[in-house]
């Protein structure tokens, strides 16, 4: 399972570490065309989800795992939120159409990567 590497507080170090895993990491299911409010479960983990409707996706309690990781992609048709325990204290975050975002879970928490969608 792949994990998002310890921070470290040199910034490109870091970056240079997460983009390797990012590039190393193929999803085991792609592709899940998601077009309606829909909580996420442990077997969602290393998914693709591809969001063609304004939705929301909520993480279940099953994917506070250390490791748990899904890409979400917000490809048509309005803004995705992500509902969850941000690790920054937050209880959601949304991604806009033509962005998309890696969530990671450490067992305790979510961390989310946003960046356009190439």
């Amino acid at each position: 399972m792949a994990t998002l590497p310890p921070f470290t507080h040199d910034q490109e170090d870091y970056i240079d570490r997460l983009n390797d895993l990012i590039y190393t990491f193929t999803p085991r299911k792609g592709g899940a065309n998601v077009t309606a409010n829909t909580q996420l479960v442990l077997a969602d983990n290393g998914s693709m989800i591809d969001c063609t409707a304004a939705l929301t996706l909520t993480m279940g309690v099953s994917t506070l795992v250390d490791g748990w990781m899904v890409f979400v992609n917000a490809i048509s048709g309005g803004t995705v939120t992500i509902t969850a325990p941000f690790v920054d204290g937050t209880s959601s975050k949304t991604v806009t159409v033509g962005n998309g975002a890696i969530i990671s879970c450490n067992g305790v928490s979510y961390r989310i990567f946003r960046g356009a969608i190439t």
